[in-house]
């Protein structure tokens, strides 16, 4: 999943989309480049520019009915057909970088020709939150003229037909030619998933597409997102990235993702929701058996003792994923002495805690009672709200224990 400090920056991007999308009517905020370097007076700009605009207004009217799983998207039907059947949900991949993107205040770039069924507009998406024109993301997303009218097409659709094709079992490796794929790293964790999936009790394994890239960066590019607010932000790290939901099995990471199967493990565990949404002990789950950003639990289980030793003020029966910021940027679980009226993930530059903790929790849970106890933690436990619940019911600590327990925990095996 993603990156400690995208997830914060994703959290509060939604709490300031959410408040705009409370408006009864969606009012358009974009605005055009000045005609000195977009011809607007072409026919196929304002064909394109008005059916852009209709899409957006699709999005907003579907983003209040998801909860209804009777409901039919209608921004379905602005895509190409085989986008549809290819990605389950065509708009994967433009809302992994954002979402809700229409939200926001939009500057439409322009449109171009590519050939002459093939045609290219470019948008760029700003927020006023936490300071004045924050740039969210820059699209980049190809149509085709059909008969009709125009269809939505994404950008991977047309790179992959470039990219090199490695078949593993019941996975296809797409990566670029220049991208140094590990082929031996690749059967180990193909060794690894499958035992994995036979422990969880999955017979077996549909399809998957598996996208691999050196960098965020330029697996953005290949996405069609030429410019993210969820790039460029460390100067201190190399930042991997992995994401199970770009479409239907469809999987992506970057250099060094041969190696892990965390987002596998998301697929496999979706595989078998029956359209059930996990809680954050999912993510647990998936960094227990298949790591995170490219590191063992022993690594994050160190770091997470160094993080609550230095936070003795954080109390995990309060909260096992997030609490305020004071003034001094410390965590604390009071509100009034926060900066921001929003909760921040426990997270440093190392490491998103929250997951750190969950997996904590998993591994106590697998050595008490095997995949058994976990696979019940999954499954009985329908939100976050839950956890503490699931916890005492489980594993017998209750919730005023927890804090406690999960310390003494890390200090005795770590």
């Amino acid at each position: 999943m993603k990156h400690l400090k995208t997830y914060t920056l994703l959290v509060l991007l939604l709490m300031a989309g959410g408040v705009k999308m409370q408006a009864q009517d969606f009012q358009r905020r974009a605005s055009l480049r000045d005609p000195l370097f977009l011809d607007t007076t072409s026919m196929v700009f304002h064909e394109i520019y008005d059916f852009w605009q209709q899409y957006e207004y699709a999005q907003f009217l579907d983003y209040g009915r998801m909860s209804d799983p009777q409901y039919k998207p209608t921004n379905y039907d602005f895509w190409a057909d085989s986008e549809i059947e290819d990605y389950g949900n065509p708009n994967s991949i433009i809302q992994c970088n954002l979402l809700p993107f229409y939200a926001y205040e939009e500057y439409f770039m322009g449109v171009t020709k590519r050939n002459d069924t093939l045609y290219e507009l470019q948008t760029a998406f700003f927020d006023d939150f936490p300071s004045p024109k924050q740039l969210l993301g820059i699209f980049t997303i190809p149509l085709v003229r059909t008969a009709d009218g125009f269809k939505l097409v994404n950008k991977l659709t047309i790179n992959k037909r470039s990219f090199c094709k490695k078949q593993i079992g019941w996975i296809t490796y797409y990566y670029p030619s220049t991208y140094h794929f590990d082929e031996q790293a690749a059967n180990t964790a193909v060794s690894r998933l499958s035992a994995f999936a036979e422990e969880f009790g999955v017979d077996g394994m549909e399809p998957v597409e598996y996208y691999l890239f050196e960098n965020k960066t330029e697996m953005f590019h290949y996405f069609g997102i030429d410019g993210s607010c969820y790039d460029f932000y460390s100067a201190e790290t190399v930042v991997p990235y992995g994401n199970s939901k770009i479409g239907r099995n469809k999987i992506c990471y970057t250099k060094g993702g041969e190696s892990k199967i965390h987002e596998f493990i998301h697929l496999i565990l979706k595989s078998v929701s029956n359209g059930q949404r996990f809680s954050w002990f999912e993510e647990g789950v998936c960094c227990y058996f298949g790591e995170h950003v490219l590191q063992t639990k022993e690594w994050h289980f160190d770091k997470l003792k160094m993080f609550l030793n230095d936070n003795p003020q954080i109390d995990l029966s309060v909260d096992l994923i997030e609490a305020y910021m004071d003034a001094d940027g410390r965590y604390t679980h009071d509100s009034t002495q926060s900066v921001i009226k929003y909760k921040r993930p426990y997270s440093d530059v190392y490491s998103n805690y929250g997951y750190d903790i969950q997996m904590v929790i998993c591994e106590m849970l697998y050595k008490k009672g095997g995949m058994d106890l976990v696979k019940r933690m999954l499954f009985e436990t329908p939100n976050d709200r839950a956890l503490y619940d699931s916890i005492e019911r489980l594993l017998g600590i209750k919730r005023e224990q927890v804090n406690q327990a999960i310390r003494e925990y890390l200090r005795e095996k770590y």
